[in-house]
């Protein structure tokens, strides 16, 4: 059986070069949208030695967000092409997360240059960018990340008729903003769509996982730092939402009818600042006060603390305004992923900053709110 289906999968290789070897003197031929395949011709039923259909190219693998993406696609056998900047070593995790050769390495250094992004997506028939970063970074600004480098992949994607293009953004779309991540991101969605109509938009609020992230940075400073200084405006709102849902939105994205749609997806649990701080004060079993600044003192604050090299928090951060799903927004219902199923940042959250409790602390019993919950949450696994 698994003699057959690699010669199956071979044959579907050969078959798509020999495509691509014929459109090679007509590469700016677009099909329309009429006629565009709207559902992949995939099979995400097997496991991780089977065939799914799916080559894919993940911009951005080594993110928080991008391995988990990886992951899900190894778990169903698809062919996964990883570019990373660097070193390989950084990037080897990926190489377990599938099947034997499943995983390709490829370096991508010179992250503006066409043809080397050609060379990245010609073989694949779904292309999701993950790229993003916080902060603007000696060798790239914001709208080199989000804008630019968003919008020269798009192009390629168009050129080779990419059957499937998914793209990540961030709820709060204002291309107005003052905020510059968020002025930036949304710019890269609107050239993104102007380029390529039929890329898939994921809007996602704040997202945590085990990597790094904002709870991380939490536990750290309410382990390490002798009082936490509460930065951010206490009263804002915040809908975290955990980086495996946005991995399994994708997953559903790429199989159902989804080219030039919008989807906005957040957390089950909407918190101010302070109560999310004090939630995960009451898990830790940390008792350190909270100090809340006026803005003059927030703005210094966060310059000074902007300097490190692992910096929390940043001015530009000050500016965000509030990450929340927009009711009116398609969002999870559309893509068939059940709400009450989404991880809980009491459960989820926990489990990455644990290890920031006290060692006086550490053995206390679990509580009865967190037992309940733990009762309540379906325990059972996704198909992917």
């Amino acid at each position: 059986l698994h003699q057959k289906q690699l010669r199956r999968f071979h044959q579907q290789r050969r078959m798509l070069v020999r495509t691509l070897r014929r459109n090679k003197n007509n590469r700016s031929r677009i099909v329309p949208l009429q006629s565009r395949r709207s559902y992949l011709e995939i099979n995400t039923s097997g496991g991780r030695s089977s065939v799914s259909g799916i080559v894919a190219t993940v911009f951005g693998a080594n993110g928080n967000l991008g391995k988990s993406i990886v992951q899900r696609l190894g778990n169903i056998g698809s062919t996964v092409i990883a570019p990373y900047r660097g070193e390989e070593k950084h990037s080897r995790d990926l190489k377990v997360m599938a099947d034997i050769g499943r995983i390709v390495l490829v370096p991508w250094n010179e992250q503006y240059d066409r043809d080397a992004i050609r060379d990245l997506v010609q073989h694949s028939n779904v292309v999701i960018n993950c790229l993003g970063s916080k902060s603007p970074t000696s060798k790239f600004s914001l709208d080199d990340i989000h804008v630019k480098i968003p919008s020269l992949i798009a192009q390629v994607c168009k050129e080779n008729d990419i059957e499937r293009f998914i793209h990540v953004s961030t709820c709060g779309y204002d291309p107005n903003s003052k905020n510059e991540w968020i002025k930036s991101k949304s710019k890269g969605e609107d050239a993104v769509k102007s380029i390529f109509p039929e890329t898939t938009i994921i809007r996602s609020t704040t997202m945590y996982s085990g990597d790094r992230g904002f709870v991380r940075a939490i536990g750290t400073m309410l382990r390490y730092w002798p009082w936490f200084v509460i930065a951010f405006n206490p009263d804002k709102v915040i809908q975290p939402v955990w980086n495996g849902d946005i991995s399994l939105a994708i997953m559903r994205a790429i199989e159902m009818n989804t080219p030039g749609k919008t989807y906005e997806l957040g957390g089950p649990q909407i918190f101010t600042n302070k109560q999310l701080i004090e939630r995960m004060q009451y898990l830790l079993r940390n008792d350190k006060i909270l100090i809340t600044l006026p803005e003059p003192l927030e703005r210094l604050f966060a310059k000074a603390i902007s300097f490190h090299r692992n910096r929390r928090i940043t001015l530009d951060d000050l500016d965000r305004t509030e990450l929340v799903v927009d009711r009116n927004a398609k969002s999870w219902n559309e893509l068939l992923v059940d709400k009450s199923k989404l991880a809980l940042i009491d459960y989820e959250g926990y489990e990455y900053i644990q290890h920031y409790r006290k060692p006086s602390r550490y053995g206390e019993l679990i509580t009865d709110d967190q037992l309940k919950s733990e009762k309540n949450r379906d325990t059972t696994l996704p198909r992917y």
